[in-house]
């Protein structure tokens, strides 16, 4: 971990700070601006559908571009945004501030093409989870830091100012990168093929649309079907919330590390198994605290899943092509996730359970693939 990775992951770190901070208090600063369960909805559907809009082009560009220019760019896209809240006179006036705020996703493909080229190849798999789970770290220490804030002040306005402050200081970050435009230029070249012809690559991004939109059939009911039908109170609610946060942050490092030692199949295989038993205490356990605390962080693997998929990636592409394979590769994830919810909801209306045993029985259905039964062409990324 030194020059560029050190760098990325302070600035990944400072953003992930920024958001925490309001992560807790934005559906009462919504209803706290006239808004209702409706207005959340809009807002949330605003932000993933600018999130896939900007992803393939995004990657795209990656492979076209100086990539520490365009993570530049994007962070000062979204620096304004938490201003933008903070300013709203109704729920409305956040759409805005969504909009940059996602837009600023354009150049996610790029942050993981650099850290793909930095990392060296034996340790890529760890390295990659280090950076990527410095953005959860920072969001795991924000929420009680924007509670103390609004209460102490009395308001959120403050909590928003000290967002985007972190939010500038993300950028600050991002300046001592080195240029990354060498391997950029060749990617013009017409005669070369072009990463989506590797099979190992479409495999990878099948895999992610499939894992995606699985684990989003049962995620967004998870807290509902807590409060609902296990009765668990607010608080409680909110020391699981940061529990399954404080897991992901230490599950990416950890399978990355996992993946260099036993291969990135086995490693993939046992963080579904993981998510899967997750999944089925949820379900079978919703009243007992003490289960779902545990739930919360056998489902941490999840990250871990998602780290060791993108760090095979990077090990299936070239340098000068990661930028447009991460495009594909964020952009089928949040498909998967807008989709999801769809059958989710249906099923959870039906009977609350369904979404998560299905969504356990699926994901361990995965797991006993990637140990036991995949053919020989899935054993190396």
């Amino acid at each position: 971990m030194r020059g560029d990775l050190v760098w990325l992951t302070a600035s990944l770190g400072l953003r992930g700070l920024s958001f925490g901070l309001y992560l807790m208090l934005w559906p009462l600063y919504v209803e706290h601006l006239g808004g209702g369960p409706v207005a959340l909805g809009s807002l949330a559907a605003v932000g993933g559908a600018v999130s896939a809009l900007v992803l393939l082009p995004g990657g795209w560009l990656a492979d076209r571009w100086d990539r520490r220019q365009l993570a530049i760019a994007a962070g000062l896209l979204a620096a304004p945004a938490p201003l933008l809240f903070a300013w709203a006179p109704s729920w409305r006036w956040l759409i805005p501030g969504m909009v940059l705020f996602h837009a600023a996703q354009f150049a996610r493909p790029a942050l993981q093409a650099i850290v793909a080229e930095a990392a060296p190849p034996n340790v890529m798999a760890s390295r990659y989870g280090v950076v990527m789970s410095a953005f959860e770290a920072g969001m795991a220490v924000g929420p009680p830091v924007g509670a103390w804030m609004a209460e102490a002040a009395h308001g959120f306005g403050p909590v928003f100012v000290a967002a985007a402050v972190l939010s500038g200081l993300a950028v600050l970050a991002l300046l001592p990168l080195r240029p990354h435009p060498q391997r950029a230029r060749g990617a013009l070249r017409p005669s070369r093929p072009r990463p989506w012809h590797r099979p190992a690559l479409r495999r990878w991004i099948g895999f992610m649309a499939v894992f995606a939109t699985v684990q989003s059939l049962a995620f967004p009911f998870a807290v509902p079907y807590w409060r609902g039908v296990g009765g668990l109170g607010l608080e409680t609610l909110g020391w699981i919330g940061s529990v399954g946060i404080a897991a992901a942050t230490v599950a990416g490092p950890l399978w990355g590390w996992l993946a260099e030692r036993i291969g990135f199949i086995r490693a993939l295989g046992w963080g579904l198994g993981f998510t899967a038993v997750g999944w089925a205490l949820v379900a079978g356990f919703p009243r007992h605290v003490g289960v779902a605390l545990l739930a919360a962080t056998l489902r941490g693997a999840e990250e871990g899943c998602g780290t060791v998929a993108g760090a095979a990636i990077g090990r299936t592409v070239p340098p000068e092509d990661a930028g447009t394979a991460y495009g594909w590769f964020n952009w089928v994830a949040e498909v998967g996730r807008a989709v999801g919810p769809v059958p989710g909801g249906l099923l959870y209306r039906w009977w609350p359970t369904a979404p998560f045993l299905l969504t356990a029985a699926i994901t361990a259905a995965l797991a006993f693939a990637f140990l036991d039964t995949l053919p020989p062409v899935w054993r190396q990324p």
